[in-house]
């Protein structure tokens, strides 16, 4: 799993601490703390990841235009909804 993390804002923690009292009031149980990050990509199980240059992406920013809301289904996710991020410019 390659993932990004991201230094959580107010607005954010309170944005988890919502969904999460959200999905318990619907019978999910808290199963951990959770840490503000990215999931980038996944690789099967046992295979070998792909060499990454250096860094190299440390020196580009990187840009959210929506978030998806993914359901683990055998051997794939399924997007169950897509939402546009607000701040997201518009493609010339």
């Amino acid at each position: 799993m390659l993932v990004a993390k991201v230094e959580a804002s107010n607005a954010l923690k309170a944005m988890l601490r919502q969904l999460e009292g959200m999905a318990q009031v619907c019978g999910f149980a808290r199963e951990r703390a959770q840490t503000a990050h990215l999931t980038l990509a996944y690789l099967p199980r046992g295979a070998r990841p792909p060499m990454l240059p250096e860094l190299a992406m440390a020196a580009s920013p990187l840009r959210i235009d929506r978030i998806d809301l993914l359901q683990t289904v055998p051997g794939r996710y399924a997007s169950l909804a897509s939402w546009p991020c607000a701040s997201a410019a518009p493609s010339a």
